[in-house]
């Protein structure tokens, strides 16, 4: 019994992994000035908000810092209330986003995974949003699926946000550049002791 509850955290370690960054310091409203109760849909689905804040205390910063991450592009998403959205793999057509790390600042909502999926290219007016994507069914198959507060994401695997909740889901997602690959990011965090 073991060995397969040691299988298992290891297949749950693929898709997400717990950090105790903190919630960084960011007014979404700066962004997403909306009330989230509200059912109107935003397209598109994210905005960045402005890098050059001051978003944790300064022994977060260097920590993360002395281990190579410092944030590239800060992305504040607002998933509407009662909805599926689509199967992807970050990034853009020519480039594949390999983790981010995710907080969920207001709502509820998660993040489901499906490795064995194939997702088409986007359409061309899309190509920008997604590596990959394919719209998907409430019922739809999936191996793993979390809160994402506070975690890094492996965005290479298919995921999707499925928001069954009356309200908005807003997430902030953090990008660090391509340098490292999702096990590289949480093997760095676990040395900063980010990660337990």
């Amino acid at each position: 019994m073991r060995g397969r509850n040691q299988l298992i955290f290891m297949l749950i370690d693929n898709y997400c992994k717990q950090t105790s960054i903190p919630v960084p310091n960011i007014d979404y409203k700066r962004v997403w000035n909306i009330d989230p109760t509200s059912p109107a849909d935003t397209i598109p689905r994210w905005l960045t908000y402005p890098n050059n804040t001051k978003i944790w205390d300064d022994d977060t910063t260097n920590k993360l810092l002395g281990v190579g991450l410092k944030p590239r592009v800060i992305r504040v998403f607002r998933w509407r209330p009662n909805s599926v959205f689509p199967w992807h793999v970050d990034g853009n057509v020519d480039q594949v986003t390999r983790f981010a790390i995710n907080w969920v600042l207001e709502g509820n909502g998660i993040i489901q995974w499906h490795s064995k999926l194939e997702l088409p290219k986007p359409m061309p007016k899309h190509k920008h949003l997604a590596y990959g994507s394919l719209v998907g069914k409430i019922e739809d198959k999936f191996e793993f699926q979390a809160l994402g507060h506070a975690c890094v994401v492996n965005t290479v695997i298919p995921h999707r946000i499925l928001n069954t909740s009356d309200v908005h889901r807003i997430t902030v997602s953090i990008l660090f550049g391509d340098d490292y690959s999702y096990n590289e990011t949480v093997e760095k965090l676990k040395f900063s002791g980010f990660i337990k």
